[in-house]
């Protein structure tokens, strides 16, 4: 992670100052164990997340709330096909003063329809200049 104009959430405990490795951006104090966001609230979700698609809010198949993120606003349409839709969160996790303890853990919901030579994807990368690392899977 650089210093860059993105806005972090320190993901570790407020009372726990993190002392950053040498020539890295300073860490210091958490903003919490536990960091949540939900596209309902606030419900400018396309402040903080950078749509590279079609991505549009939704409110006739939500899961838990009012809103959810859909590639396409037609209804009943759960994907659209042959397409390549990404959604990146803007907001960086910092996770370099979280411990084991912690239980750093991402849930999210998803509802898609693949086929065959379809896939789908969650990409986690470490931000250093020697290091990518990603978690995907394929179905």
């Amino acid at each position: 992670m650089k210093e860059y104009s993105e806005s972090s959430f320190k993901l570790w405990a407020p009372s726990k100052n993190y002392a950053a490795k040498t020539n890295a951006p300073v860490a210091g104090n958490g903003n919490g164990t536990n960091w949540v966001d939900n596209i309902d609230y606030p419900d400018d979700w396309w402040t903080r997340w950078t749509n590279g698609s079609t991505w549009t809010g939704v409110t006739w198949d939500d899961h838990s709330g009012t809103t959810s993120l859909h590639d396409n606003s037609t209804i009943s349409q759960k994907y659209l096909n042959n397409s390549f839709n990404v959604l990146e969160m803007n907001k960086i996790l910092d996770l370099r003063g979280a411990v084991d303890a912690d239980l750093p853990t991402m849930y999210f919901w998803t509802h898609y329809n693949i086929s065959q030579f379809d896939s789908i994807s969650v990409d986690v990368a470490v931000q250093e200049n020697r290091i990518h690392n990603s978690a995907a899977a394929s179905y």
